[in-house]
């Protein structure tokens, strides 16, 4: 049996009673009449944008997604496998790390590693470099940006997947236009599984600056541009997270719909908030995003 990886920001980012607290969120905001207008031309999905902060500021905007993502499979027998992919706050990876281990989160509920998929993943990077893509735990020990989805998944989906988590220390384009062609030629003939990227977006700046910076990405990211959107967060010093995370995901599907031959590739934002609409802090605010790929 595989390593266990424990959680490790409980009653930090979400209490180890999650479902009460999400079950409150969920009625707050009349989530069971979610509009479903957004998705009405949306017949299938590969993957999501979600952020990762406490579930008392990003939990609204993550679920919608969910929920949403969720009324589009109809069919959940036929994903068994969740690519999640964050960054690593703390620098602890050299590049791009992946974890073989087993998560638990609260509940005693464990996501298994997809192993199969980890080796040919591996396999296939070394392709480019022999090491640019490791095993690392240290990467995965202290980040939360993977661990606080995971509840989120199993609340709206009511079962637990195959997991294979990535974190990416250094999100330059090349790095992640790179990560995005080995998943791609991993998981081109594949169609079992969601690739997640969670990041949250603007960071500690004014509610209406954070407003004004973040939304000039969003024609990208709908448009499903992965170097436009690369390069708008970088020429607006926009301080996001997991952007990188994002171009990755973005690029996964440029790559796989030409490759299927598919021309319908727009994305559809579910919903952008800052931290302010639940702190009512207007000076010191986190942008949040949801997208639906």
């Amino acid at each position: 049996m595989n390593e266990i990886r424990y959680p490790v920001v409980v009653d930090k980012f979400y209490p180890a009673n999650y479902t009460q607290l999400l079950n409150k969120i969920y009625k707050q905001y009349n989530l069971e009449n979610i509009d479903k207008e957004l998705i009405k031309d949306k017949k299938e999905i590969i993957g999501l944008v979600l952020p990762h902060a406490g579930y008392v500021y990003s939990g609204k905007t993550a679920l919608k997604a969910l929920i949403l993502a969720k009324e589009i499979i109809q069919n959940l027998e036929n994903i068994d496998t969740i690519i999640l992919i964050g960054p690593d706050h703390y620098s602890y990876g050299k590049n791009i790390s992946i974890d073989n281990r087993t998560y638990l989160i609260p509940q005693n509920l464990t996501f298994e590693s997809h192993d199969l998929y980890i080796q040919e993943i591996k396999n296939i990077s070394k392709e480019y470099s022999d090491n640019f893509i490791e095993i690392n735990y240290e990467a995965f020990d202290y980040e939360h940006s993977l661990e606080v989805i995971l509840p989120l998944i199993y609340y709206v989906f009511n079962k637990t997947f195959k997991l294979i988590c990535i974190t990416i220390s250094k999100q330059t384009l090349n790095n992640c236009l790179t990560l995005a062609n080995i998943l791609f030629k991993a998981l081109k003939d594949k169609s079992n599984y969601l690739l997640i990227a969670s990041s949250d977006m603007s960071h500690y700046i004014p509610h209406q600056e954070a407003i004004s910076k973040d939304s000039k990405v969003f024609n990208y990211i709908t448009e499903n541009d992965s170097i436009g959107f690369y390069k708008a967060v970088i020429d607006n010093q926009i301080n996001s997270c997991g952007f990188g995370c994002i171009t990755t995901l973005l690029e996964f599907k440029k790559l796989l719909y030409s490759y299927l031959n598919k021309t319908n590739i727009n994305n559809v934002i579910v919903e952008y908030e800052t931290s302010a609409h639940y702190s009512k802090d207007y000076d010191f605010v986190v942008g949040y995003l949801s997208v639906i790929l």
